[in-house]
């Protein structure tokens, strides 16, 4: 199991004329040990929230990275440039391979909250996101974050926006969008075209 650290932020308008300040910091954050796949992206819908996620061995090594002052340090003032106010950081322990929810041509990404984190909300969650993994072959990842343990951040590939409503909008896949919107109040879904750093 691979861990998904997965950043948010407002971007500056600095970034927005110009992408390529976010490359130093990118390749700061790719130098880092544990770092298997450092990836960035801006919303495709209004281009005003920036995403960057990284694949790690362990969140242990995401928490190195953090606890080593002097390079987390840098990190932060390299990436300082690119954004506006507070940065949004938090991981997963993804269910499956991220490879795949990573490598499509546009990445949806949600933020969803249980209303009520009971046992049995929990549960009906997992089996919903646990079915969509399976419908989309591993395209669909997901895990709890490390801050929050009523939360969890979906990660998945898609062809287009399009595909993913069309998809969405499937008999097999319509019962389980009720349900978790039942079950979540939800923060997105977005769709964002990573780079790879």
């Amino acid at each position: 199991m691979s861990t998904i650290v997965v950043s948010r932020c407002t971007l500056s308008d600095a970034y927005k004329a110009d992408p390529s300040l976010i490359n130093p910091g990118m390749e700061l954050i790719s130098s880092c040990n544990g770092v298997l796949q450092n990836y960035h992206g801006v919303t495709m819908k209004d281009g005003n929230v920036g995403f960057t996620i990284q694949v790690a061995t362990s969140p242990e090594d995401f928490f190195a990275v953090v606890s080593d002052k002097e390079k987390f340090g840098k990190i932060m003032d390299a990436m300082a440039v690119t954004r506006v106010g507070e940065l949004e950081q938090t991981y997963i322990n993804a269910i499956s391979d991220p490879t795949p929810s990573l490598a499509g041509p546009v990445t949806e990404i949600n933020y969803l909250t249980l209303k009520e984190g009971t046992p049995e909300n929990k549960a009906a969650l997992v089996e919903v996101l646990t079915k969509f993994n399976q419908l989309t072959e591993g395209k669909y990842n997901w895990g709890w974050t490390g801050d929050n343990p009523n939360k969890v951040i979906v990660i998945a590939a898609w062809d287009s926006p399009e595909a993913h409503k069309e998809r969405a909008s499937q008999p097999d896949a319509q019962e389980g969008v009720k349900k978790m919107m039942e079950l979540c109040d939800c923060d997105g879904p977005v769709h964002v075209k990573l780079t790879k750093a």
